[in-house]
């Protein structure tokens, strides 16, 4: 899965693991295929994209275009159907530079938050 500039998700692939029926609860085999498949609108302003392997979940974070618009990260299929909207308190000068999902399902974004002198620090918001 891609994000592009214009907040859309391309998806090239999708991959399958078999499991072999072992003990140690690991995949032993994976089928792809690397055809174009399809691409679904997400929220405008998407930042960062992550996938949640256990629900088949696509994570998008973004940040409102208006200085007082709402920051989000929006939760769709992997189809591209949307499920739900979780709003971030980010602040004015703060930029979403990455997401993940824990493999407990956890959101997390990272964020880099410019201080009054224009240094940047990283922090990260786990939902």
């Amino acid at each position: 899965m891609v994000l592009d500039n214009e907040s859309c998700v391309h998806v090239f692939s999708e991959i399958t693991a078999v499991d072999d029926e072992s003990d140690d609860d690991e995949c032993s085999e994976f089928s792809t295929s690397s055809d174009y498949l399809y691409k679904f609108p997400v929220a405008a302003g998407a930042y960062a994209i992550a996938f949640h392997w256990m629900s088949g979940h696509v994570i998008i974070a973004s940040k409102s275009k208006s200085p007082d618009g709402p920051s989000r990260v929006s939760i769709y299929s992997k189809d591209g159907a949307f499920e739900r909207n979780i709003q971030l308190e980010l602040e004015k000068n703060d930029r979403i530079s990455a997401a993940a999902v824990t493999t407990d399902g956890r959101i997390c974004v990272c964020v880099k938050a410019r201080d009054s002198q224009g240094k940047y620090s990283g922090k990260v918001l786990v939902l």
